[in-house]
């Protein structure tokens, strides 16, 4: 029984696991689709893409020949997820700049499309030219060479002759060349490599990487703009002399990064060295200097090299049996490094590391956070370093090596592969214990063989030998780190073998310290096998901290598992279990979540490939967190409300530890408050603290008159010196009091630009006497820095309020009309606002108010508006266009009420007043008109955007929506200058307005008409008769045939969802009928002189092949290609 109910537990332990997996995936992948990539603005989506590209290019930099389609496959995904995606690509040059070319599977089209779309971009090639194909594919790019950016090459020796014919050309924009060339079979091939920089101009190359066998240095000729050098030479025999290289780095001031391999080591013996002093070559720029080859020729190179102080130096491969060999080598090594490494401790090495491939300095980072004793301490990277290369170092000589030349006493950590010698049996080892006396942080990192395990206690427990005391080695260690310590070893029966025993470990920190060492503060334990908390509680004993990062843990619960299974009553098979059906139940339920968990898995990489946001750079996440700002906090929206109350910026902190990172540190983020009745204080510093001196946009909603709610107030308000939006709703009097006290003073409010005053709905929430005052709200829309104000209010005196002078946006809706003044007392008020750039007045003006017009010298000059909303009865509206004089390219949108009952009244009373303040006369013109069912729109330019694009209602420069009313009439239409209109736009097309032809035979001009959205009962047949307008009297017979029919100049027509007649049941006459009679009419404006050019069909219903087919014969049709049903709307 004891067996059944360990394996239920651990059943139902895996359930539960599983089952909080599937949620947590969940979780990510509900937030990777919320991140909404397709709705992101297209700079954003642009910045995506690039990175998502730049991803895929990293392979190509690599030297090596592959299939690389799937870099292709990764960029045109990208184009087919939707329309928009494929509109920004298609936008973007940079993505399609970069061309990766191998010969084998690329097709030539698909190539030309791609240096097609690139268009000026500078051009990025990943050449691999390993046959006739792909030398021909990259010979195509030969006429884009005078745009190459980044050249990356790989070429066969068989191929190498047909290139030549493609570098006599300029380059002049070429910054990186990278050439990898294997001539070791080929030595004639030697001298067709230099002939690219004897040719052809490269004066802008920084960056060269070359790799070939036999290379003439002789014949080179290095740009001397060069930054960034790497020659890699032969592997296995050697053919460089330094004196060839040194002439061709003489010249080079500005290189900062050189990495030499392959130099020669013939001729470099000490005899030749003594013999032939070196000349020094002077780099005064570089920065990191690598030298590949043998211990000897390294330390020649050294002395000839004169390098700045702060150059780092990696030295590989330089391997010698010889003492006296090595000894040369560091030499020079150490004059080097003399100005920065030096033994008074001025710029000490604080960390060391050492094993038998490779001796590695490092220095502590100065920028890095600073860190307590119980954190492991940052380190830059190597500044100098010796490496073995595929070779092992002689451990002796090394390390005599070291105790001899390198300062090591001021070394603080110390970083040793514990595998790698036999310590306790190697004497040179006292020689380096005597001088890393003071090293704070031991990071042992021990291998898996079977040794070297048993090797750590009398490791630490070694004695220094210093000043004749038996002292222990490390004497002041505070932290331990252990990385790959075994404790047990699995055998293949599944037995467990003690490998190391942890109370050794005990035993030995115990004899240190009772030896006079500092005790250990921390001890940590990564990736060790067979850990366990046992041995956590026994390290506990002698250190005050200790980390286990439980890496191996579930390991050791399914061996433990298997082990407790297989041990029974000690016959494996003296026991037969029965089916148990509940136990089956719960591996089913255990299988089918797996295959959850797998599909999960697949859907979140989808997720994650399409919408790389996780690993997006910092500054594009923070880009689409400020998107989100602007999306989410609209002040004139619902959704600004919610987002505030759902506290998003919270939720972006729990997605993942980078995210939380990021936020951390973009103040905007967290600069929309709220406050409200359910805010919470905490929350709210929580805001203000975050946002750091970011400007604060506030939203206080507060309903309840409570000492909560006023310390929420004041809480914020003690911000107001960096606030620079302010929306205050649903306010009681002695919370308006609060605000204006604090305002009093101009100084406390420097920042403050906007303010939403939403004074409407509290007096259904308290008595009218709590209503703030006039004198109130003059108080705060005084302000000197005040640039928008909103106010929304059921009675406004408007004969005491003052505004600022530099207020630039002004918006007033009101709601009851019964305390509103006289229109001229807001006319007064705009007088003082000479700055005014937008302004918008909704309900708030009754009729019984007007009283005869202005005189034109009262008008007031608002010459530099640029938007003028009204919405209102019409003869306020009237009365106000008659008061302002404002120039003609101020948009102006007009909504007015339907206080009158026809449009001919409409027309007589709301012309006059247009016409005269925005000074349309004859000298004024509008290219583009657009109706629809209540709504007229004029343009005086053609908007650039397609034929059936969508516009917001603002882009109009004379918008109005009318009242609905039953007959359609176009005089209104007709009252403004239409006659230069080239662009017509009918939405909503009705059978009233076809049949009112006035309007269109005055369009002498128009050249395209789009029809969009008609309604069942008219749709083409409307289309039919506005086709075949004809001037008053067709019967005339005229010298100009053209005049016979209206619109004589149109070229171009849309239709886009106009339905087209449907079939019935007993035949398609009555849809033949009307195809036909749409040709006939196109016939008949041919034979007038007036033919149409294009007929473009989008989303319209009703339309087969056939139907394209017969318009075909008399005009050009662009078809979509569907047929569609009314299911598709």
């Amino acid at each position: 029984m004891g067996n059944d109910d360990s394996e239920y537990s651990a059943l139902i332990r895996q359930v539960m696991h599983s089952r909080r997996t599937i949620a947590g995936f969940k979780v990510t992948m509900n937030t990777l689709t919320d991140v909404a990539v397709a709705r992101l603005p297209a700079e954003v989506l642009a910045l995506i893409f690039v990175h998502y590209a730049a991803m895929s290019q990293d392979y190509l930099r690599l030297p090596r020949r592959y299939e690389r389609t799937e870099f292709y496959q990764n960029i045109l995904s990208l184009t087919r997820v939707c329309h928009r995606w494929r509109e920004v690509m298609l936008n973007t040059s940079s993505l399609w700049a970069c061309i990766p070319i191998s010969g084998k599977t690329e097709k030539e089209v698909l190539l030309q499309e791609f240096a097609r779309r690139s268009r000026r971009a500078p051009l990025e090639l990943y050449a691999t030219v390993s046959s006739e194909r792909g030398a021909a594919a990259f010979r195509s790019f030969f006429h884009e060479f005078h745009r190459l950016d980044i050249l990356r090459l790989e070429v066969d020796p068989d191929e190498l002759h047909t290139l030549k014919d493609c570098f006599p050309c300029s380059a002049p924009r070429l910054r990186s060349l990278h050439c990898y060339m294997d001539l070791y079979h080929r030595p004639q091939a030697a001298h067709t490599i230099p002939f690219f920089f004897s040719s052809c101009t490269v004066s802008m190359l920084e960056e060269l990487e070359i790799g070939g066998f036999h290379f003439d240095w002789k014949r080179m000729v290095l740009p001397p703009n060069l930054v960034h050098l790497v020659v890699t030479g032969p592997k296995f025999t050697c053919s460089w002399t330094f004196a060839e290289i040194a002439n061709a780095l003489a010249h080079l001031r500005v290189l900062r990064y050189l990495d030499l391999d392959g130099v020669s080591p013939w001729h470099l013996d000490p005899d030749y060295m003594l013999s032939n002093p070196p000349s020094p070559i002077d780099l005064p720029s570089l920065q990191f200097l690598a030298l590949h080859s043998y211990a000897l020729p390294c330390a020649y190179m050294l002395e000839h090299f004169t390098l700045p102080p702060n150059t780092r130096i990696k030295l590989s491969e330089c391997r010698s049996a010889r003492e006296d060999t090595i000894s040369l080598l560091v030499c020079p090594y150490l004059k080097k490094l003399g100005a920065r490494i030096v033994e008074d401790g001025q710029d000490p090495i604080d960390m060391f590391q050492f094993d038998k491939y490779q001796m590695r300095f490092w220095k502590r980072d100065p920028q890095a956070p600073s860190t307590s004793k119980l954190t492991r301490p940052h380190f830059t990277t190597d500044v100098a370093g010796i490496d073995g290369g595929h070779g092992e170092m002689d451990s002796a000589l090394s390390l005599r090596m070291l105790c001899a030349h390198f300062p090591l006493r001021a070394v603080t950590t110390f970083k040793l592969d514990l595998g790698t010698f036999n310590l306790e049996q190697t004497a040179d080892w006292q020689l380096v214990m005597k001088l890393l006396q003071n090293v704070q942080v031991l990071e042992l990192n021990i291998s898996y063989s079977d040794s070297p395990q048993l090797t750590l206690p009398p490791f630490l427990t070694m004695s220094s030998g210093s000043n004749g005391e038996n002292t222990c080695v490390f004497p002041v260690l505070t932290y331990l780190h252990l990385n790959g310590l075994r404790t047990r070893v699995y055998t293949s029966m599944m037995e467990q073998k003690d490998k190391f025993n942890i109370q050794d470990l005990r035993e030995a920190l115990m004899y240190r310290t009772q030896h006079g060492c500092v005790g250990l503060e921390n001890i940590s334990l990564k990736d060790c096998s067979g850990a366990s908390q046992a041995d956590v509680d026994v390290l506990k004993e002698v250190a005050t901290v200790v980390h286990w990062d439980e890496g191996d843990k579930s390991r050791r619960t399914s061996y433990a598992t298997l082990s407790s299974s297989k041990s029974g009553d000690g016959n494996a098979n003296a026991h037969v279990s029965t089916p148990d059906p509940n136990r089956n139940t719960l591996q089913e339920q255990v299988v089918q979540q797996v295959y959850a968990i797998a599909a999960l898995k697949v859907r979140i990489n989808e997720v994650s490939s399409h919408a790389p946001v996780g690993r997006l750079p910092e500054s594009i996440l923070i880009m689409i967190f400020h998107h989100y700002i602007e999306l989410k906090t609209d002040t004139s929206s619902y959704p600004f409300r919610t987002f505030l109350q759902s506290g998003w910026p919270c939720q972006v902190l729990a997605v993942c530890h980078r995210w939380r990172e990021v936020a951390m540190k973009t103040p905007r983020l967290w600069s929309t408050i709220y406050v409200g009745p359910r805010s919470k204080l905490l929350r709210l510093n929580t805001f203000l603290s975050l946002s750091k001196q970011e400007s604060l946009r506030v939203h206080a909603s507060l309903r309840e008159c409570n000492e909560g709610q006023i310390q929420l107030l004041q809480s914020v308000l003690q911000e107001l010196h960096r606030i620079s939006e302010f929306h205050l709703s649903n306010a009681y009097n002695d919370l308006c009091s609060t605000l204006v006290f604090r305002c009093q003073a101009p100084a406390q409010a420097p920042a403050l630009q906007r303010l939403h005053l939403d004074l409407n709905t509290f007096p259904l929430l308290c008595n009218s006497s709590e209503e703030p005052t006039d004198t109130s709200i003059t108080s705060l829309v005084n302000l000197p820095s005040l640039e928008t104000l909103i106010v929304i209010a059921r009675s406004l005196t408007w004969s005491k309020i003052t505004l600022t002078t530099s207020l630039t946006s002004l918006s007033v809706r009101g709601v009851d009309t019964d305390k509103v003044r006289s229109l001229s007392s807001i006319v007064c008020v705009l007088r003082g606002l000479p700055s005014l750039r937008h302004l918008s007045l909704e309900g708030c003006f009754p009729p019984s108010h007007v009283s005869g017009g202005p005189s034109p010298a009262d008008s007031v000059p608002l010459y530099q508006l640029q938007r003028l909303r009204l919405a209102g009865p019409l003869s306020t509206c009237a009365y106000l266009l008659s008061s302002l004089s404002i120039s003609s390219s101020t948009r102006l949108l007009l909504e007015p009420e339907a206080d009158y009952p026809n449009l001919s009244e409409i027309t007589s009373i709301l012309i006059p007043p247009i016409l005269a303040s925005l000074r349309l006369d004859a000298s004024t013109h509008f290219q583009e008109l657009q109706i629809s069912s209540n709504t007229i729109e004029l343009f005086q330019n053609v908007r650039d955007g397609g034929p059936l694009h969508s516009f917001t209602e603002f882009d109009a420069d004379i918008f109005i929506r009318l009242p609905r009313a039953r007959q359609w009439n176009t005089s209104f239409i007709e009252s403004f200058p239409i006659q230069d209109v080239t662009t017509l736009t009918v939405s909503y097309l009705s059978s009233t307005l076809s049949n009112s032809r006035s309007l269109f035979k005055q369009l002498d001009k128009l050249t395209t008409l789009r029809f969009t959205a008609s309604s069942e009962d008219v749709g083409l047949s409307s289309v039919i008769n506005i086709l075949s307008t004809q001037m008053d009297d067709p019967n005339v017979q005229s010298q100009d045939s053209q005049r016979h029919v209206a619109m004589p100049l149109l070229k171009h027509i849309f239709l886009d969802r106009v339905i087209f007649p449907a079939g019935n049941m007993w035949g398609q006459s009555n849809r033949g009928d009307r195809i036909m009679g749409l040709r006939r009419t196109l016939e008949f404006r041919e034979q007038l002189g007036s033919p149409v050019e294009t007929l473009s069909v989008r989303r319209c219903l009703h339309v087969g092949e056939d139907d394209v087919a017969s318009l075909k014969s008399v005009v050009s049709v662009e078809w979509d290609g569907l047929s569609r049903d009314r299911t598709y709307w």
